[in-house]
């Protein structure tokens, strides 16, 4: 009988390839200057473009994966009490536990205006395979 053996490494052992660790494609897609090949993003620019998609597609919006998206419909007419900022940073947290494990969360900063019905969230996160912090900021309006 045939025998199948995967051997997968944890991402820990992650190798780096060429001069970066991770390549994914822009988001929005964009051509290279030959216009044959599709841009990529890189390591740090790879992380910002997941974090921009993750933050600005609905959830559902993607049909093979409903769960993926902005989470923040789920508090978006909540009201502004002292739990809301930690909900928020619980639900900012997840998100990117769930869907982006190439980095670790540092602080994730929620800032409110009531009066204007506006949330500012900062993520300040680190890179795990290289010693890169970087910042994500998101303006709910």
């Amino acid at each position: 009988m045939a025998s199948i053996n995967l051997n997968f490494s944890s991402q820990t052992e992650k190798r780096k390839i060429n001069d970066y660790y991770f390549k994914d494609l822009t988001v929005p897609v964009k051509f290279t200057n030959n216009l044959y090949d599709i841009a990529d993003s890189r390591d740090a620019d790879a992380i910002k473009n997941v974090l921009k998609n993750l933050f600005s597609v609905k959830k559902g919006e993607r049909i093979l994966l409903p769960e993926f998206g902005n989470p923040f419909y789920d508090v978006l007419y909540e009201s502004m009490t002292p739990d809301f900022k930690t909900k928020v940073i619980n639900i900012v947290t997840k998100a990117i536990q769930d869907w982006e494990p190439r980095i670790t969360i540092l602080n994730v900063n929620v800032n409110t205006n009531p009066d204007k019905n506006e949330v500012y969230v900062e993520i300040i996160y680190r890179f795990k395979y290289k010693n890169i912090i970087g910042n994500y900021n998101i303006a709910i309006t």
